[in-house]
């Protein structure tokens, strides 16, 4: 008892040293020169009857943050790229055409999987995005994320 009630002065002192409250107990804060972070490989899938709104929104949001971290006078925060099959994916039946940054060949290691909107036939889109599934399936292995819109 005497042991928990010293570690929660500790804490309390600590916390009120950075002037950080919250609604139950003082919360000790991130300080500038403490801040770490480690930048994180992002890649986006144009998947066959994927939605460019959705891949172009994810690209757009991530490349914000970065945005915001160099006003900051950080490094940016992800690596974002458009992976695909081949080099130029066409969407909507060839309307539009998305050059990649690089082939699931190319990327060995990535961090975070974007998987887009998909609309269409479905059962279609799956046999043909069926290419994706064995890289998909290793990067996960190798602890990336996977997030699905």
């Amino acid at each position: 008892m005497f042991t928990f009630i010293l570690e929660y002065k500790i804490i309390r002192i600590n916390a009120q040293q950075h002037l950080v409250n919250t609604t139950i107990l003082p919360v000790d804060c991130d300080k500038p020169s403490t801040y770490f972070y480690i930048m994180k490989r992002v890649s986006i899938l144009p998947l066959y009857d994927a939605t460019l709104t959705s891949i172009d929104s994810s690209h757009q949001i991530l490349s914000r943050v970065n945005d915001f971290m160099k006003y900051q006078g950080k490094p940016p925060f992800y690596k974002v790229e458009i992976v695909g099959l081949e080099k130029e994916t066409t969407l909507n039946g060839g309307l539009y055409n998305i050059h990649v940054d690089k082939t699931i060949d190319q990327v060995t290691k990535t961090d975070v999987i974007i998987l887009p909107l998909l609309c269409g036939d479905f059962s279609k889109a799956i046999l043909k995005n069926r290419k994706y599934n064995d890289w998909i399936i290793a990067q996960y292995h190798d602890n990336a994320e996977i997030v699905c819109l």
